[in-house]
């Protein structure tokens, strides 16, 4: 049962996706695989606080700004603000293309949480809000509109705090 195979890797990947603390914490006791390296970013995308502070406590992790990230791009603000409160040097989006895939396309987390996330990246990573990524969130809002009155709100808050004046071809 120590011996690290595909089953270990899948059981301790399908425990982590679920939220299950208690079996990841069982295997890793149990040393069933310490191969973790992407738990952290799995564990950020599915909002689970609880399993993020176990693993960033236990297991060191290379990969806590992907998961900083994903948390944003997922809509779990609590999982992006706990995490950036450990590593404050870590700026948002660095391990990103750009700053536009932080809510765009199918990929970002568009739900009723895009508004708070918004928010939260405005007190707390305001520097993610270039012209380019304003330009593309105002695309995907746009379209987004069309079926959700959410984010006719959000866009127009958008124009209130960046107004479109100060966007630019870049």
């Amino acid at each position: 049962m120590n011996r690290p195979d595909s089953r270990s890797k899948d059981t301790l990947d399908y425990a982590v996706l679920n939220g299950h603390l208690d079996v990841v914490q069982w295997l890793y006791s149990k040393r069933f695989d310490r191969n973790t390296d992407w738990a952290m970013y799995r564990a950020a995308g599915k909002g689970h606080l609880k399993m993020v502070k176990w693993l960033c406590e236990n297991i060191p992790q290379n990969y806590t700004g992907h998961a900083i990230d994903k948390a944003v791009r997922s809509g779990h603000f609590r999982v992006a603000h706990w995490l950036l409160s450990r590593f404050p040097d870590y700026k948002i989006g660095t391990k990103l293309k750009s700053h536009k895939a932080l809510f765009s396309g199918k990929k970002a987390g568009w739900s009723e949480n895009t508004f708070d996330m918004l928010l939260w990246l405005d007190g707390h990573a305001s520097y993610v809000f270039t012209p380019r990524f304003l330009e593309d969130l105002r695309q995907n809002l746009s379209y987004y509109s069309k079926h959700q009155t959410l984010f006719r709100h959000v866009l127009r808050w958008l124009d209130e705090h960046y107004p479109t004046t100060t966007r630019t071809s870049s």
